[in-house]
């Protein structure tokens, strides 16, 4: 089957696509430079042609092929007799090649012309920044706590003081690590820094937890971090899925491991899918959600139709309801 490129250009970037049986199967996208975004539609045009069959010549070497771009003038591209130098460079690397270039209307031209006027800017709805532990304010916050500030007193009063705790470069330490206090502002930082950011990686309770104990220490840590890594909703953490394929002989596959059990891993897929969508913004609701993603899958998967009298999603065998 021949193969055809359709381009476009606009006046940040060009596109291509490559086609072959009318069915696309690449993509080319570049941003012009600034000096390129200065040249006629017409250089810009021949420009993303030459740079369209050069990353698919191994598709193309050997083979006739059309060009289709709805700029008009390509089309006596090679029957020009005054050609500019710049154009004869570009030219020189079709000689190669056997193709026809055909007009196609702009219009007509959705798929390149999505890529070449694809905004070179975006939007940004989140941004997250690491935020620095300011070891000054970890100090003044040990300053403000009774319990602490007593321990530091009976330190520096005597440095044969034995024990876990100790000053060193001025700063509480307990077995080494930077002693917090359990200040209601500084630990959500702390916690903001070693999960949420990006420095944090969003790495889970035992990684936070385990890079926080190497550093740092305040009483009730381990508490603090895992009720910061994953509220619970409700009560509520987990979903239990039961797969009943009606026969006598059962499988066990691994607890809180759906990979092992194929058609529970399907079933968690398509409710990940409806919850995201219906509450994505607020994840803490997806408790709310779920009886009604029990009863789309279950219309989906058993075929119930939605004005079935006798039989609901929730019991369509025997015609109960549950």
């Amino acid at each position: 089957m021949s193969f055809e490129i359709e381009t476009d250009a606009s006046s940040y970037g060009i596109g291509a696509v490559l086609i072959q049986g009318k069915r696309p199967i690449a993509y080319y996208g570049h941003t012009l430079a600034i000096r390129d975004r200065a040249k006629p539609m017409y250089e810009r045009e021949l420009m993303e042609a030459v740079l369209a069959v050069q990353r698919w010549r191994l598709y193309l070497l050997g083979r006739k092929f059309v060009v289709k771009t709805y700029q008009r003038s390509l089309k006596f591209l090679l029957e020009q007799r005054v050609i500019q130098l710049q154009h004869q460079k570009w030219i020189a690397k079709f000689l190669d090649d056997s193709f026809e270039v055909v007009y196609k209307p702009r219009l007509e031209n959705k798929a390149v012309d999505a890529l070449s006027r694809m905004p070179p800017t975006f939007h940004l709805y989140n941004l997250t920044a690491p935020t620095p532990i300011n070891l000054a304010v970890i100090k003044e916050e040990v300053e403000k706590d009774d319990h602490l500030k007593k321990i530091t007193t009976e330190l520096e009063k005597s440095e044969e003081l034995e024990g876990k705790y100790s000053i060193q470069q001025g700063m509480l330490k307990y077995k080494g690590r930077v002693v917090v206090s359990k200040s209601p502002t500084l630990i959500p930082t702390i916690l903001h820094t070693y999960h949420d950011s990006i420095f944090g990686g969003h790495s889970g309770f035992l990684k936070t937890y385990k890079r926080l104990i190497g550093e740092l220490y305040w009483i009730g840590m381990k508490q603090d971090v895992k009720k910061y890594w994953l509220p619970k909703a409700n009560g509520f953490e987990v979903i239990f899925v039961v797969v009943d394929r009606f026969r006598t002989r059962l499988n066990q596959s691994t607890a809180y491991h759906p990979q092992s059990d194929g058609q529970t891993e399907v079933v968690n897929r398509g409710v990940e899918s409806y919850l995201r969508y219906f509450c994505g913004e607020n994840p803490k609701e997806w408790i709310k959600w779920i009886h009604w993603a029990e009863y789309w899958y279950n219309v989906l998967s058993l075929k119930v139709p939605v004005t079935n009298t006798t039989s609901t999603p929730h019991s369509p065998t025997d015609n109960t309801e549950q």
